[in-house]
């Protein structure tokens, strides 16, 4: 197990292959587990292109190190080279100082070799890194969405302090409005903060698992909430931006939400309303009703649209 020689009467060398439970001369507890150490250090070799154990001199402390289980870790070892996750958390665990630690035997340390050789290891880090990360946007999409309304009701309450106030008082009675309208200000900064964030970490989840629905669908989610935020406040900008990216990421899930069909249900007191529906359409710049048609008379059961405006007559004799 120990590769020792002297060279002018000084002891060099490396112990490559030497377990901890071996250097301490524990021979009754030999097993295969010994045997998984020494693949360990190989491994460790081939990862860093170093020796776990080396010593320029003195026998004793490499051997001391050695039943120590005292290497370099891997990551400052060779920290220009690049190892991927598995095989770093493969060779620490071959490498453990308690035999209990280690793979069970030769076989599983190489079922576990090949697993990551056929990429079926990284396939589940990389799943397992991107549904963290999804959870973790999740969370701030929630934050998103308690933001809104945070800020509906302190825009609310700032309109309110702003309407109290007169032109003739005076600046400092005014204080009370300016600070609402900060607070709106400032919930305003947190609510794109969120929805930046939150839709960082799912992209971030996505390049690690490009299919990964738990974030396909919490962004698609969190845009479409955006895209409806957009509409009622008329920003055409926004609202092409966000279709466009709920349409990016939506595996089917929002096909009707995309295709724009609503549904139409209408009642009326008195019931027996005739009731005659129009689309608008433009024509040379202006909303026109066009197509009127016959819906019969109230109540009117649920009646699917495409996406549009409508214009809604009910005519009963009698009323106007």
């Amino acid at each position: 197990a120990a590769g020792l020689e002297t060279i002018d009467g000084t002891v060099k060398g490396t112990v490559p292959y030497m377990s901890p439970e071996q250097a301490l001369g524990r021979m009754s507890i030999l097993d295969r587990r010994s045997d998984v150490y020494a693949m360990g250090c190989l491994l460790y070799e081939v990862l860093t292109l170093k020796p776990a154990f080396a010593s320029d001199g003195n026998v004793l402390e490499l051997l001391d190190r050695v039943r120590r289980g005292a290497f370099p870790p891997l990551e400052e070892c060779a920290p220009e080279r690049l190892v991927p996750d598995a095989l770093a958390s493969l060779c620490k665990s071959a490498m453990a100082t308690e035999p209990s630690l280690r793979p069970d035997s030769a076989r599983a340390f190489g079922e576990a070799l090949r697993a990551w050789l056929d990429g079926s290891a990284e396939r589940d880090r990389r799943h397992r890194e991107a549904e963290r990360l999804a959870a973790e946007g999740r969370e701030l999409a929630a934050r998103y969405r308690q933001l809104k309304t945070e800020v509906v009701e302190a825009e609310r309450r700032a309109q309110a302090e702003e309407a109290a106030f007169e032109a003739w008082q005076p600046v400092s009675a005014k204080q009370t409005a300016i600070d609402a309208r900060r607070r709106v200000t400032r919930l305003e900064d947190d609510l794109v903060a969120a929805f930046a964030d939150a839709a960082s970490l799912f992209n971030a989840a996505l390049a690690q698992e490009e299919e990964n629905l738990s974030a396909r669908h919490a962004l698609c989610d969190l845009w479409r909430a955006r895209l409806e935020e957009a509409e009622r406040e008329g920003d055409r900008n926004v609202v092409v931006f966000a279709e466009r990216n709920i349409r990016r990421y939506d595996d089917g899930r929002l096909a009707r939400f995309l295709d724009g069909t609503g549904t139409l249900e209408l009642t009326s007191d008195p019931p027996g309303a005739d009731v005659l529906l129009s689309r608008f359409e433009e024509r040379l710049g202006v909303l026109a009703p066009t197509a009127e048609r016959s819906l019969g008379q109230t109540p009117v059961a649920a009646l699917d649209l495409p996406m549009g405006s409508y214009l809604c007559v009910l005519r009963k004799e009698g009323f106007e």
